[in-house]
């Protein structure tokens, strides 16, 4: 009888371990098979974002015949076309076709691009940076720049000699734009928000800003030849100004009673300074002045 229970006890002590792993095995084979699914899904859902990215890529390469392209690669939110000598001609809605339009950097430097037509960047409302340094272009239309989210428009190093009045309207995050080494003759600039404007190394004689938003305003290598009230309107939020190796030979007095913060000028003249130029600017604290001929005064105290 005893050995009877004992097997007994024995056989019921073996199915509960065995019913035990099975639960267990059956628990750990649901688990695996459900992050296996997951993990299937975002990598398929991650390799099909990256397959449009490089499908529009290889597209370009074939619309720009860009077989010696330095580089040419796409990551996340950021595009990058830099293809010395591949490229020359008209960028136009057509070529972002397929693009990603969660894109916020755009860098076509070195592209040999001499025009860029209106909508060019419509499909990319996220856009933050865009780099057309170092190309040909020679104009900027209205309606080139939409994307709200802009803060950054580097034009450096073009053969630019004409905006369009409107070309940055609209663009209320825009920090700074580089427009240095083109062909603009003038820089009348009155529905422009942004903090830094660089100007230098262009051809520009005659200057009429109207923006309060400004803080840095470069006009560097210009062959600027005269300075009067009209010339900085309304720039209450001017810090730094540098208008240096220029042709500067007129200067109005009281030019800078609409810069009430301006802490820093830099400039270049060729005559003489006549007296209260540098009237009331209280928060003056670095003043450099080249080929000054004869200064008659200088009515603020630097620290």
């Amino acid at each position: 009888m005893c050995l009877f229970v004992y097997v007994w006890f024995v056989w019921c002590l073996c199915a509960v371990c065995v019913c035990v792993c099975v639960c267990v095995c059956v628990c750990v084979c649901v688990c695996c098979f459900a992050l296996f699914s997951m993990c299937v899904s975002s990598c398929s859902g991650l390799c099909c974002w990256h397959m449009s990215q490089w499908c529009w890529l290889a597209a370009c390469l074939t619309a720009w015949n860009t077989s010696s392209c330095d580089v040419v690669s796409s990551t996340s939110n950021r595009i990058v076309c830099n293809c010395p000598g591949g490229y020359s001609g008209v960028l136009s809605p057509s070529f972002f076709a397929g693009a990603p339009a969660d894109t916020v950097m755009l860098d076509f430097n070195s592209g040999n691009i001499t025009t860029v037509l209106p909508g060019s960047f419509d499909m990319f409302p996220f856009l933050r940076l865009l780099d057309m340094s170092n190309n040909d272009i020679t104009s900027i239309p209205s309606s080139l720049f939409t994307s709200p989210f802009l803060t950054d428009i580097v034009l450096t190093n073009n053969q630019i000699s004409s905006i369009s009045t409107s070309a940055f309207v609209g663009l209320p995050l825009l920090v700074r734009i580089y427009l240095g080494n083109n062909r603009l003759t003038s820089a009348n600039f009155s529905n422009l928000d942004t903090i830094y404007l660089h100007l230098q190394d262009n051809k520009i004689r005659t200057v009429q800003i109207a923006n309060s938003s400004i803080q840095y305003l470069r006009l560097d290598n210009n062959p600027v030849n005269s300075l009067t009230r009209q010339s900085l309107v309304n720039l209450s939020s001017l810090y730094f100004l540098s208008i240096k190796s220029s042709n500067l030979t007129s200067i109005e007095s009281g030019i800078f009673l609409c810069c009430p913060i301006l802490s820093e000028i830099y400039l270049s003249f060729l005559g003489v300074i006549p007296p209260g130029v540098f009237a009331n600017l209280p928060v003056l604290r670095q003043l450099e002045l080249s080929n000054v001929t004869e200064c008659h005064s200088l009515s603020t105290r630097l620290p």
